[in-house]
């Protein structure tokens, strides 16, 4: 019998798991278009670990000079042309 409980019942790990689904779809396209739109070419072909460890995961510190917030990287920081590049194209957004 189909009662509204048993419908829930049935239903709920499925929604549960196309949200999920939904979730690491979006994730994996604004990734891809992160790298398309804002990254020097060498890393339109990166995988997620090596983008991450280069250029989302890296230790900063996050100052305000004149009450203005700034990242202040570390100055051994191998990819920080790379960072800067990234940073420029997404300021030139207009959102």
């Amino acid at each position: 019998m189909l009662t509204p409980l048993n419908v829930w019942t049935f239903y709920n790990g499925r929604a549960a798991n196309e949200a999920y689904f939904h979730i690491l779809l979006f994730s994996y396209n604004l990734i891809n278009w992160f790298k398309r739109l804002c990254l020097p070419k060498e890393y339109q072909s990166m995988t997620l670990k090596s983008l991450r460890s280069r250029l989302l995961v890296i230790p900063g510190e996050l100052i305000r000079p004149g009450n203005r917030p700034t990242l202040k990287l570390p100055s051994t920081f191998l990819y920080k042309d790379d960072f800067e590049y990234a940073t420029k194209k997404i300021n030139k957004f207009k959102i």
